[in-house]
């Protein structure tokens, strides 16, 4: 299987549901009509595709099943499956990727950090039972700064600069970063 024409099948304004099954594998389509002679990937899309997508019997063409390329592009944005069907995403049209300066991405990366800290604790919470829980509902995060402390200390890992009042300045960050993103 080789790259698809992008230009080529970017014109079409349908497809037989064969050539767009090797298209959403990224793949030029064969002149396959039987099941059995279809790559793995291919056959499974091919199957997909007909559930997912609406399409057209044609009774010209052996019963094949044809797919708008309107539909096969809603299909790909509705399932977040644009990067399998590049040609029907124009580069002109496709969204700007982002262009990050280096505090920007220091910043990002702090900001996602958080988050995953502050769901790591409401995770710890909800496993630890009641005695985890505040009395408003949250984290404890005395507590969870105690058990961090507990269990960094049982695998002789330093907390060099983490006291127990940095581990909740730090909590607090994250579970301030959790309410931004809500």
């Amino acid at each position: 299987m080789h790259k698809p024409d992008y230009a080529h099948w970017a014109a079409q304004p349908e497809y037989s549901i064969y050539a767009a099954a090797y298209l959403c594998c990224d793949s030029e389509p064969d002149d396959v009509t039987r099941d059995r002679e279809l790559p793995i990937v291919v056959r499974e899309m091919k199957n997909r595709l007909l559930v997912e997508v609406p399409y057209r019997e044609n009774r010209n063409d052996f019963d094949i099943p044809y797919i708008k390329q309107a539909d096969l592009r809603e299909w790909a944005i509705k399932t977040g499956c644009e990067d399998r069907v590049p040609f029907l995403f124009p580069v002109e049209v496709s969204k700007p990727k982002r262009v990050l300066d280096d505090d920007q991405m220091r910043r990002d990366t702090k900001e996602s950090y958080l988050v995953m800290i502050g769901l790591l604790s409401y995770l710890v919470m909800h496993r630890s039972g009641p005695a985890m829980k505040s009395p408003r509902g949250g984290v404890n995060q005395s507590l969870l700064c105690d058990e961090i402390q507990r269990q960094a200390e049982r695998l002789g890992i330093p907390l060099d600069g983490l006291s127990k009042s940095g581990l909740q300045s730090k909590l607090k960050d994250a579970f301030g970063e959790i309410e931004n993103r809500r």
